[in-house]
């Protein structure tokens, strides 16, 4: 069944992510004449709010404010939240919600539910620090969120995972059945290799670049102790940064992004709009994470043919195979870090060569069309259900 002209909701913690990493969902359903509305927080880090309903309008999407706080568990703002997803719910009369991240897709699915909507889908984009910390609030937080997240996939009509190490954490501890016929793993939200793309690139010598939120569970630190020993060797490379401080506990602090700033440790460009200008002028891409869903700034510059130095960590290995378009490192291990890094800083005819097959597996594996065409697919199957 054809999801054309009916109304979907798509319900996340960021609006950057919507309006960034699913417009070409987006635009796939708007041009099947589905009716969009997003509901998500008008605050956000890597965007001004002011300017966050208006982004929506102009791309014929109708925006309702979610007060959401990705990290905070006050039990009535928890409420408020859930109040508030049921009133928009049965004001827009969703055929369709899909959820992405932990509170989305608990909050959204238990609404939605609640409101009898026909197909209740959620995207499972990594499993959050609550997951991998060993923090005693997290551990605490992990036995709530736990009940919470099988309560909420129970009723969802569809799952998608963007990696099979998240699926089979989730069976288990019991957050989804082992024999569940509604999941489907995909290759994260895929990257449109049209725009993402690079023919000039004159580059004569390496550049390294870093995109995320600066976490220590996105492996910040170890790129700095990594960086700063390479710079005892080669102190003039390049090692850039992109990407806001959080308000998550484990983010770098101010101070500390300062001093490494004030001693040239790295190269700090903040948050970036137009990051397809930073990756043509970066050829590795360096991402030391502890876990991802699938990384999309990993996907983008895969697609800019740079070559990729990740973790053997869930949603990171599997978008480098070692030796062919990067290198793949250990998990919160710097010297490991290091030691990729440097095979690579001096030796620019290999960062070219992996530069290429990152291309290569980006067009074949992780292109946005497929990707979508499958996330669409599955959702008309549900909808031909629901009738």
């Amino acid at each position: 069944m054809s999801l054309g002209g009916k109304t979907v909701l798509l319900v996340a913690n960021s609006a950057f992510t919507i309006l960034n990493f699913r417009k070409e969902l987006i635009q796939k359903l708007q041009d099947m004449n589905c009716n969009l509305v997003v509901a998500c927080p008008k605050k956000c880090s890597l965007m001004q709010s002011d300017n966050v309903e208006s982004e929506f309008t102009k791309a014929g999407i109708k925006f309702f404010e979610l007060s959401l706080s990705r990290s905070g568990v006050n039990p009535l703002s928890e409420t408020a939240l859930f109040f508030g997803l049921l009133k928009i719910i049965k004001s827009v009369k969703p055929f369709v919600v899909l959820n992405y991240t932990i509170k989305p897709t608990i909050y959204g699915s238990l609404a939605a539910w609640i409101k009898r909507v026909p197909v209740i889908s959620s995207n499972i984009t990594g499993i959050g620090f609550v997951f991998t910390s060993k923090g005693i609030k997290a551990r605490l937080l992990r036995i709530l969120i736990s009940i919470q997240y099988k309560l909420a996939l129970s009723v969802n009509s569809l799952i998608f995972f963007q990696n099979k190490d998240d699926l089979a954490l989730f069976k288990d501890k019991g957050l989804v059945k082992r024999t569940a016929s509604n999941i489907k793993v995909i290759n994260g939200s895929g990257v449109n290799t049209k725009v993402f793309v690079v023919n000039d690139r004159q580059l004569k010598e390496v550049r390294f670049l870093f995109v995320g939120r600066l976490l220590k569970d996105k492996g910040i630190y170890e790129l700095i102790e990594a960086t700063k020993k390479i710079k005892q060797n080669f102190p003039n490379v390049v090692v850039s940064v992109a990407g806001a401080l959080d308000d998550n506990p484990l983010s770098l602090k101010k101070s500390e992004l300062d001093s490494l700033r004030a001693n040239n440790v790295i190269d700090y460009l903040g948050v970036i709009k137009d990051m397809a200008s930073v990756y043509r002028q970066h050829n590795v891409f360096v991402l030391p994470s502890y876990r991802e869903g699938t990384p999309k700034s990993t996907l983008e510059a895969m697609s800019m043919s740079m070559a990729v130095v990740t973790t053997d960590a869930p949603g990171c290995k599997e978008t480098v195979e070692d030796g062919v378009n990067g290198y793949l490192t250990k998990v919160g291990d710097s010297e490991s870090l290091y030691q990729a890094m440097y095979k690579l800083v001096d030796d620019l005819s290999t960062v070219n060569k992996f530069g290429k097959a990152s291309r290569e597996v980006a067009v074949n594996k992780f292109d946005v069309e497929k990707v979508n065409e499958i996330i669409v697919s599955e959702l008309g199957s549900k909808a031909e259900l629901s009738l």
